[in-house]
């Protein structure tokens, strides 16, 4: 509860967010004030310190459904600031590998009224590189769309203010550090910062994600979530053998 916890939370913790929904067969929005999770507050404030260090990538294990995508739009504020105080613009690109999840990310972040911007073609997408619109704004980029572009992606960058920070949703999936259009967008852009989200990482020896994305910045693990009464314990129950014999003769 120090001042400058408070004041932070105060400044980047609140959003405010326009929900749609059904009531009588009508659409009517709604607005909710939502208030930044404890797990999303410490993470920020981790971020800001590794960065502090010099710091330019690394991983964010939050376990599933902890609010990755509102942990997201408080960095845009947070990281925004921090920036500001270089004399440098930061630009936001928060990265998808499914149709669904853009139009999710899309939504949530447009709800809490951040001004979202989508590419679907690598034109589109090297245009935004180079343009700069000066508001606080976050363009959602399905990779997919760019799966069989292999070409390497070149950035004349004189603008050397602009400070890029790339959000990776889902991190943890089939994510390849050589060769594919975002490994080549990522050394376009050396100076770039990029934060992987996930709630299930890669641990293997050879795929591990702290091994392709840095050390962990922050974690909040599914017993943490358990404790905060968010996520329900998975129970494991025998199936009694009456069931298990009259299943066997179905099969």
């Amino acid at each position: 509860c120090s001042k400058q916890r408070l004041l932070f939370l105060l400044k980047y913790g609140f959003a405010y967010v326009r929900m749609d929904r059904e009531i009588d067969g009508k659409i009517e929005s709604l607005d909710q004030k939502h208030i930044m999770r404890y797990q999303q507050f410490f993470a920020t404030l981790a971020i800001i310190d590794k960065l502090n260090e010099g710091i330019k990538s690394g991983v964010i294990w939050h376990t599933q459904g902890s609010g990755k995508t509102a942990l997201s739009y408080h960095l845009t504020y947070a990281l925004t600031d921090f920036y500001a105080k270089q004399n440098k613009v930061a630009k936001f690109y928060f990265i998808v590998d499914r149709l669904d999840l853009l139009e999710q990310a899309f939504s949530e972040f447009e709800a809490r009224g951040l001004e979202v911007k989508t590419a679907s073609t690598r034109k589109e997408l090297m245009a935004q590189f180079r343009t700069n619109s000066g508001k606080t704004e976050i363009t959602v980029v399905n990779i997919q769309r760019f799966a069989e572009d292999k070409e390497k992606v070149v950035i004349n960058d004189y603008d050397t203010n602009l400070q890029r920070i790339f959000i990776i949703d889902e991190a943890h999936r089939g994510y390849n550090p050589k060769g594919c259009f975002l490994a080549n967008l990522f050394d376009a852009d050396q100076d770039s910062i990029k934060i992987a989200l996930t709630g299930t990482p890669l641990l293997k020896e050879e795929r591990a994600s702290w091994k392709v994305f840095g050390n962990y910045l922050h974690t909040y693990y599914y017993d943490k979530s358990i404790q905060d009464g968010y996520t329900l314990k998975i129970i494991r129950e025998d199936i009694e053998t009456s069931y298990r014999e009259k299943l066997s003769e179905i099969y």
